[in-house]
C-alpha cells in the first residue's frame, strides 16, 4: 500500500550536536563539527558533499557503527549511542537496514542466502526466511539469479541484492553509503528508481550519503555538508547563505548543480 507523505511527518531520527575527530599520531582531523539535523518518517534524504565533508561519518554514527566524541543520535526516541556494543548491534538488527558502496555480500553464499541471512539472525525459521528472500528477489527483479554467488553477478545485480537484504525485514530506516558509486550511469539510475519505488511503496525512510547528482536530484530533501558542518538543509532559497557564495555562484537548474558546480564545468569541457 502506497504511503501518504503528508501524514508521515513524525520525526524518526534526531541528530544533536555531533562532534567527531580522527587522529593521525598527535594531529587531529575534525570529521564532524557540531552537526544538528532531523529526519522525518518516510523521507528519502541525501547527505551530499564532496569527499571528506563528513557525510559518511555522520551516516556511520547514525547507525551506531561509530561513536562520536560528543553529541547524541535518537531513533524513534531512543538514544542509539548508549549501551554496550552488543546492545547497539541488536538495535541495528531489529530496526535498521544498511547498503554499502562495496556491497558487503557474503561471497560463499548465494544471492538468496545473503538476503535470508538477516532473517535467520533474527531467529526465524529457515523455511520462512527463504520464502521471504524469494519475495525480495522478485521485488528487485532478480528471481532468476537467486542461486548465483556474488562473483557470478554484475555490480548492479550485487547492489540490488544488497538493497533486498537491507529491506528484507522491513526496517524503519535504511542507511546507504554511496550506493551508486561503483555502478555505471544506467545501472545507477535503475538502482535509484528501485530505491524510490520501495521508499514510496513501503514507507521506509532512506538516508543516503552520496555525491551523485542524479541521486541528489531524486531526493525529497538534501542535507549538504562541507568540512563537517551542515551548510544546506533542504532546497536553498534566495538569498543564499554567505558561506555558500563560493560554491553556489549562480542559479542553475537543479539542486545538484548548486551544490556541485565543478561537476558542471567538467561536463561542459
Amino acid at each position: 500500500m502506497t504511503k501518504d507523505r503528508d501524514e508521515n511527518t513524525q520525526e524518526i531520527i534526531r541528530v544533536k550536536d555531533l562532534f567527531k575527530c580522527f587522529w593521525t599520531g598527535k594531529v587531529a582531523h575534525p570529521a564532524l563539527n557540531g552537526v544538528n539535523c532531523a529526519i522525518r518518517k518516510g523521507e528519502f534524504v541525501v547527505l551530499a558533499g564532496r569527499s571528506g565533508s563528513g557525510k559518511s561519518t555522520l551516516l556511520s554514527i547514525m547507525g551506531g557503527l561509530e561513536l562520536p566524541d560528543k553529541g547524541s543520535v535518537s531513533i524513534c526516541g531512543k538514544n542509539v549511542l548508549q549501551g554496550s556494543k552488543d546492545q547497539r548491534a541488536l538495535f541495528r538488527l531489529r530496526h535498521l537496514g544498511f547498503i554499502f558502496q562495496a556491497f558487503n555480500l557474503i561471497q560463499v553464499l548465494t544471492a538468496r542466502e545473503n538476503i535470508a541471512y538477516v532473517c535467520q539472525l533474527q531467529g526465524h525459521s529457515r523455511e520462512a526466511c527463504f520464502r521471504n528472500a524469494d519475495r525480495w528477489l522478485h521485488e528487485v527483479e532478480l528471481s532468476e539469479l537467486g542461486e548465483r554467488r556474488p562473483d557470478q553477478l554484475s555490480g548492479g545485480e550485487q547492489q540490488r541484492v544488497a538493497v533486498a537484504r537491507a529491506l528484507a525485514m522491513t526496517p524503519e530506516i535504511v542507511l546507504a553509503d554511496e550506493p551508486t558509486a561503483n555502478l555505471d550511469s544506467n545501472t545507477a539510475r535503475n538502482l535509484i528508481a528501485l530505491m524510490r519505488r520501495l521508499n514510496q511503496q513501503y514507507g521506509t525512510t532512506f538516508v543516503i550519503a552520496s555525491h551523485d547528482p542524479v541521486l541528489i536530484d531524486s531526493a525529497d530533501r538534501v542535507i549538504a555538508m562541507e568540512d563537517g558542518r551542515v551548510i544546506v538543509d533542504g532546497e536553498p532559497v534566495e538569498p543564499l547563505p554567505v558561506d555558500l557564495a563560493k560554491i553556489c555562484p549562480s542559479k542553475p537548474a537543479s539542486l545538484s548543480q548548486r551544490l556541485f558546480p565543478w561537476r558542471n564545468r567538467a561536463e561542459n569541457g
